[in-house]
């Protein structure tokens, strides 16, 4: 397979840029606001996937490997979710709207930042270029193994041009274990309760 450098379009490129201040977003406001119900959680962590998945789609000429993630992960969330719905089905869920908007205001600052020192070329050759290399080589090196895939590259998964993959994939994982024990703790009650007469 021949891997030649896919350029994006102009709402591809906004689409991306949506997709990371999304996941920015939803990252900050699940960092700095300590009284999430658990429903809010859930939201920000199907939020979460969708962004991932979605740009990992954009990253891979095939949105096979996105899907069966996107659809792994909602899986084991909902039934979490079920699980501790039927807990608590009478909490009062109160959206903070003002930490979600001081948090948007953030991430948009930032991003307009980044935007304005990228227009100067500060970034230009030092760090953006060798990430956007770094990413779009990881996962067409991933294509590429999945294509010749045999016994002796199995140990290349964790090489050079493709950890980068499982490196993020780790700080996903990482996060949704966060916020899964958060889940946990939030309620101290059995997962099934007894009526005893």
């Amino acid at each position: 397979m021949n891997s030649k450098k896919k350029t994006m379009t102009m709402p591809q490129s906004y689409l991306m840029t949506i997709l990371w201040m999304l996941m920015f977003i939803t990252i900050l406001t699940l960092i700095f606001q300590n009284n999430l119900s658990m429903i809010e959680m859930v939201l920000y962590l199907i939020i979460e996937t969708f962004c991932s998945c979605m740009i990992m789609t954009n990253f891979s000429s095939n949105s096979f490997y996105s899907f069966i993630v996107f659809l792994m992960i909602i899986g084991g969330l909902i039934i979490l979710f079920m699980m501790f719905l039927s807990l608590i089905s009478n909490q009062y869920v109160n959206f903070n709207l003002k930490n979600i908007f001081k948090t948007t205001m953030y991430t948009l600052i930032l991003f307009y930042l980044l935007k304005f020192l990228s227009s100067l070329n500060f970034f230009n050759n030092f760090y953006f270029n060798k990430l956007n290399w770094l990413i779009y080589n990881s996962f067409m090196s991933l294509i590429n193994l999945h294509y010749t895939f045999n016994m002796i590259n199995i140990n290349q998964i964790y090489n050079y041009p493709i950890n980068m993959i499982f490196i993020m994939l780790i700080f996903f994982l990482l996060l949704m274990l966060i916020l899964i024990t958060k889940i946990c703790l939030k309620n101290k009650k059995p997962l099934r309760s007894t009526k005893i007469s």
